[in-house]
């Protein structure tokens, strides 16, 4: 099937009520840096005849470890939180086949969820309430699912959040790409932190204590904000959730929503405002159930996740951009440097960090 071609005999797999009669329309959505993503509209919703009716995405295979599992682990945990809160995540659409997923006739696997109207994604924070009550409602994803028990066990994508195999392939990459130079002085900066500063990262925060179900891809992007921009409907692409640090979800929030240019921005400009904000409302939705211990290692995941994501996205440069989707050569050397400022910024305001955290 053609990259581009709407997948309209994979639409047919699935469960959706459509007459057969029925002209669907398919849009690219071209937001995403893994998946394949269609909008479908085939009038099934009377209040939005107009509208989207399914977000119909292709599991990326080179990324997703088993991309069937990732369609059941979807189910699985889309099920269970609609059943404690409601729309709290998309509805996932069942196969003719009963399986939570549709193969096209190359092999790839595709999900369906039901479309949520009504709702806006933003790429940065604006407002301190605005950060807060995206905080809460990832904190909020964590505590609902803290003794749900995953079908699926397994990282969704090989060594996802750990620290190890990136500074792997950082050090193989900084020798022998040809793209090597023109990233000199950020190779340089990462090289030395190496041997300064990674020893003191604790093995729980690089490898997971794996106690925790979190949503793995916490970033300000992935939740759909009321039109208004305050309130959060709903929190999609559950493709990452798994067993992992509770503080992996929240470095990553920090990361993204702390920056006030934006993630993808060439600059970096981190907040401590909207981290006080993030922090209120994350460890708010989680309070009975973070130890000091825990709450010490929110505050250090913030560093590690934006030092890590500053590597990968430098590993990915030097290794000629396969992993994440960019617009130019030299968008994932821009993205690394950006990524790279917030940690010094964030490592310059840990004390700040911890004193407000403590006192939650």
């Amino acid at each position: 099937m053609q990259k581009d071609k709407p997948p309209i005999q994979v639409f047919q797999g699935f469960i959706t009520q459509v007459p057969d009669q029925t002209k669907v329309h398919f849009s690219r959505l071209n937001s995403g840096n893994i998946n394949t993503t269609w909008l479908v509209a085939a009038g099934v919703d009377p209040l939005y005849p107009q509208g989207p009716d399914f977000v119909l995405q292709q599991i990326n295979s080179h990324v997703f470890v088993e991309p069937r599992n990732i369609a059941r682990q979807i189910r699985a945990v889309s099920n269970f939180l609609n059943d404690k809160l409601p729309g709290f995540v998309p509805l996932c659409v069942p196969a003719l086949s009963g399986k939570p997923w549709v193969e096209d006739d190359r092999g790839a696997v595709w999900k369906m969820s039901r479309y949520v109207h009504r709702t806006k994604t933003i790429n940065y924070i604006s407002s301190a309430n605005q950060a807060e009550n995206i905080a809460r409602a990832y904190g909020q994803f964590q505590y609902v699912l803290r003794d749900f028990s995953l079908p699926v066990c397994e990282s969704p994508v090989k060594d996802f959040h750990k620290l190890a195999p990136h500074l792997e392939a950082f050090q193989y990459l900084a020798l022998t790409s040809h793209r090597a130079l023109a990233a000199q002085k950020l190779i340089g900066a990462i090289s030395q932190l190496i041997h300064n500063w990674v020893p003191s990262i604790n093995a729980e925060l690089m490898q997971g204590d794996k106690n925790a179900v979190i949503h793995g891809d916490c970033k300000v992007n992935n939740v759909l904000l009321s039109l208004e921009g305050e309130h959060v409907c709903a929190i999609v692409d559950l493709d990452t959730v798994m067993l992992g640090e509770r503080g992996w979800d929240f470095g990553d929030l920090v990361r993204s929503g702390a920056n006030a240019s934006g993630e993808d921005a060439d600059n970096a400009g981190y907040s401590i405002d909207f981290f006080k904000a993030i922090a209120k409302g994350f460890a708010g939705a989680l309070q009975d159930v973070l130890s000091s211990r825990d709450k010490e290692q929110l505050v250090f995941s913030c560093q590690y996740m934006s030092f890590m994501l500053a590597v990968r996205f430098l590993v990915d440069y030097l290794n000629g951009d396969k992993y994440f989707v960019v617009q130019d050569d030299e968008q994932n050397l821009r993205r690394a440097n950006a990524q790279f400022r917030l940690f010094e910024q964030i490592r310059a305001q840990e004390p700040e960090m911890s004193g407000f955290m403590r006192a939650l």
